[in-house]
């Protein structure tokens, strides 16, 4: 099959997807604003300007470009299907090349205001522009897609396609070696961004410490937010209890999940939550925010904690019971990872996904469905 995805080259998401296509045989052709090497993928990068510039103007420039000449290129390249990540701007330009089958695949920002509780006019209307010209839509969680059906037709199709974990990679320590015992080590692994609550871990640190002397902080990631946390914890005292280290690629990440003893997630807004699939998939317990796709990706009592967000005091407390009682740690932990075993694994996503565009290039099947116009109904098998 002749797969074209309009994406970002430079996202880890793409490149996932792209070589899970390409690995699997199919000849798969990336259009892409931003340019990178993916393995086995045919990537077509369309710029104008500095080569990957963080330039607004170059950038607004380059993406009116590849709306001007979408139809050419996927007219010259006559693929079988053309698959849109990210439906408020590759979406708007793939639907408005009038290519079909056409799969739009939403991410959560394009869809859920990061600001209020409404994206901007014109953001809504380039949505519905693009998903109304979807011949089938893919969210990543049942809660993205109940938020994407604002924007379509009562009757137009979702599916739901996790993007999901290689549990070859991510997975306990092979040597099955204890943690650290000289420290008990708490993990934060997002962009040091405000969506997603930094502070509020920090904040639980003078408490944690108090009754866990040994306690420290991991936290993963970058962002603009680093200098105003290292001026937090070291105002609440705390700052030789926290550590930052930066960017860390995906590749590397499963070493360092696996030595934490536990993942805390204090995310404002989260469409799906695929680094707590990929710290439970390395057998360590989650203390999380219960907001949007979170409690999809994790069973509450079983495998995390779920706490309301903005509150560092429940945190704390939750992430000091797991300290205090170690075989609930360690049982949270087996059934981590079998949750995630039975539900998350990737190459069940990546079957999915190309069953469907199967589907769609075979039969061209428009039959409207959408599973999910009961949310309080369970999405998942949660038998961990």
């Amino acid at each position: 099959m002749k797969i074209s995805m309009l994406s970002n080259a430079l996202s880890v998401h793409t490149q996932r997807w792209a070589q899970a296509f390409a690995q699997r045989g199919h000849d798969v052709h990336l259009f892409s604003v931003n340019s990178s090497e993916i393995e086995g993928v045919h990537v077509h990068p369309v710029y104008i300007g500095p080569k990957n510039s963080k330039t607004v103007f170059w950038k607004l420039l380059s993406y009116f470009y590849f709306f001007l000449t979408i139809r050419r290129r996927l007219k010259k390249l006559n693929p079988d299907i053309v698959n849109a990540h990210y439906a408020s701007i590759n979406g708007v330009i793939a639907a408005f090349s009038g290519f079909h089958p056409l799969v739009i695949s939403v991410w959560g920002s394009d869809v859920i205001a990061a600001n209020g509780p409404r994206l901007p006019l014109i953001l809504r209307a380039a949505l519905r522009y693009a998903l109304k010209r979807a011949d089938l839509i893919c969210a990543t969680s049942g809660y993205l897609a109940i938020q994407t059906r604002r924007f379509t037709n009562p009757f137009q199709r979702i599916e739901r396609v996790p993007f999901g974990v290689d549990c070859d990679l991510f997975k306990p320590s092979d040597n099955g070696q204890m943690k650290n015992s000289q420290q008990f080590r708490i993990g934060f692994v997002k962009s040091l961004l405000p969506r997603y609550g930094p502070e509020f871990v920090i904040k639980a640190m003078p408490l944690i410490c108090r009754f866990v002397p040994n306690a420290k902080l991991i936290m993963v990631g970058q962002g603009r937010l680093k200098n105003d946390l290292i001026k937090l914890a070291r105002s609440l005292n705390v700052e030789d209890k926290v550590e930052f280290t930066g960017f860390v690629p995906n590749k590397d990440l499963p070493k360092i999940l696996q030595t934490f003893d536990v993942f805390v997630l204090a995310s404002l807004r989260e469409s799906f939550g695929v680094v707590l699939l990929e710290a439970q998939a390395c057998g360590v317990p989650v203390v999380a925010t219960n907001i949007g796709g979170v409690p999809e990706t994790c069973i509450d009592g079983q495998t995390a904690y779920l706490v309301p967000p903005e509150d560092s005091a429940a945190i704390a407390e939750f992430v000091l019971f797991l300290a205090k009682q170690p075989a609930v740690r360690e049982q949270f932990a087996r059934n981590a990872r079998k949750f995630v075993l039975a539900n998350y694994q990737w190459h069940t996503n990546v079957a999915q996904m190309l069953a469907l565009f199967a589907e769609l290039t075979n039969h061209n099947n428009q039959t409207s469905r959408f599973p999910f116009s009961d949310p309080s109904k369970p999405l998942l098998k949660k038998d961990a």
